[in-house]
């Protein structure tokens, strides 16, 4: 039974198709009333009345949890685990900002401030949050199934001079079910309430709700696609021309570039990882992409497995177990990129480029290098600052670890002459004196 969320009321009413509290007004957004109109001929129309439930199943249980909600709390707890690694409580702000500013750009939350609008989907998508948003979603093969026989009903017509008895007969009996139906409808409608209430809601309908009722029937069980994921659609289309046309049909289907499956219109837990990292760089936090990974591998930042972040009270399948644990190894140079992208699409450009001197001293620290080392990588880097802006041209965030090692390593090459030969030669050397010596050993 359906229950108010605020009030805990049972008791609804109805209002232009909508259900409201009796208690304190406040709209049931599980459940609204549908109307469908189908025109016999030019004097008989047939509507029927239907409730359609949005949120919950037949039995009254919750359909569940879309892979956005889930995802919502996963990236909840990756900064709480962020947090006990010693980041500022305040970078969840930042995070919020940037998931919602994310959520907005792939046209799944945020979307507008004036109407309510439903999420939409990338090209490649999960059935159940379909199944979830927009109920029953229609089969593909149904669909084309229906429209070849309908093309081939129309042949039929055309060769025959006119429409077979059997169609004919199909037809009148689907007619005469729909009239039975209706006045079923109009039966209990009377019973329910009098005459004047019928012709009124009767009106209302026809007038105020029968564009809107007319759309819902047609595009009812239809999925609606990002602008993203119909850009991508244009292209496959596009590149459809080269495919042998028995396989055509399945390559618009089901085809995704490469492109668009590393791109940032997707979600994953590494894109999640790459929202975090740029929330550390806006707020210029120590903790770097190199650290990020080690804690990775360690499990002090879930990412291989993070069934492990959602409320207790949330319930998954085997199946959506599955598909939270990843088998995508994450590496330096593949992070880089995803998070480049993800700044692009949040137009995230202020970038702060971390203190080259502090990661040359904590670098030394860890390597056990002398302290003249140090003093020599900070005075190069003095007289060479490094600009590693990031920009729209670039394909990948600067590598500021590896500069911050490259100073490192050039002084190092510096103070022992290894300039790329001179190393070579000082190991032929070592080479013929050890020959030399194991002669006269032998000898």
């Amino acid at each position: 039974m359906q229950k108010c969320r605020v009030c805990g009321n049972a008791d609804f009413y109805k209002e232009a198709g909508y259900f409201f509290c009796k208690t304190c007004q406040t709209q049931n957004e599980d459940i609204r009333e549908e109307v469908f109109e189908l025109r016999v001929d030019n004097t008989t129309k047939i509507r029927k009345t239907k409730i359609r439930q949005l949120r919950s199943d037949v039995s009254g249980g919750e359909l569940g949890w879309t892979s956005w909600e889930l995802y919502n709390f996963i990236l909840i707890g990756l900064t709480n685990e962020l947090i006990d690694l010693g980041v500022p409580s305040d970078i969840k702000l930042t995070i919020l900002q940037l998931w919602a500013t994310y959520l907005g750009k792939i046209e799944v939350a945020f979307i507008s401030t004036k109407k309510k609008c439903m999420p939409k989907f990338a090209r490649r998508y999960k059935k159940r949050d379909a199944e979830i948003i927009y109920g029953k979603v229609q089969s593909q093969k149904r669909n084309r199934k229906r429209k070849r026989t309908a093309s081939s009903t129309t042949t039929s017509v055309i060769s025959s001079g006119g429409p077979s008895e059997g169609s004919s007969m199909r037809e009148l009996n689907k007619n005469k079910r729909l009239l039975a139906t209706a006045d079923y409808d109009r039966y209990l409608q009377s019973q329910a309430s009098s005459e004047g209430d019928n012709q009124s809601l009767f009106s209302q309908s026809m007038c105020s709700m029968h564009s809107s009722s007319v759309k819902s029937s047609d595009n009812e069980g239809r999925i609606q696609f990002s602008s993203h994921a119909k850009e991508e659609a244009r292209k496959i289309n596009r590149l459809s021309k080269n495919v042998p046309r028995t396989k055509r049909a399945e390559y618009k289907a089901k085809h995704t570039s490469t492109q668009y499956k590393i791109g940032p219109h997707i979600i994953t837990p590494m894109r999640l990882w790459a929202i975090i990292y740029l929330a550390l760089r806006i707020r210029n936090h120590p903790i770097q992409l190199g650290d990020m990974l080690r804690y990775g591998k360690e499990g002090h930042l879930s990412y291989y497995k993070v069934d492990h972040l959602l409320p207790p009270e949330i319930s998954i399948n085997a199946n959506e177990r599955k598909f939270l644990t990843q088998s995508t190894e994450i590496t330096h140079k593949g992070m880089r990129r995803i998070i480049a992208s993800i700044a692009k699409l949040l137009g995230v450009w202020d970038i702060i480029c971390p203190d080259f001197s502090s990661l040359v001293s904590r670098y030394c620290l860890e390597l056990g290098l002398p302290r003249g080392i140090q003093m020599y990588a900070e005075r190069l880097i003095a007289l060479s600052p490094p600009k590693m802006a990031f920009d729209a041209k670039k394909s990948y965030i600067p590598n500021y670890e590896g500069r911050a090692i490259a100073f490192i390593i050039v002084v190092l090459k510096t103070l022992f002459a290894l300039d790329g030969i001179t190393e070579y030669q000082i190991s032929r050397i070592a080479e013929k004196i050890n020959r030399c010596i194991t002669k006269i050993v032998t000898s």
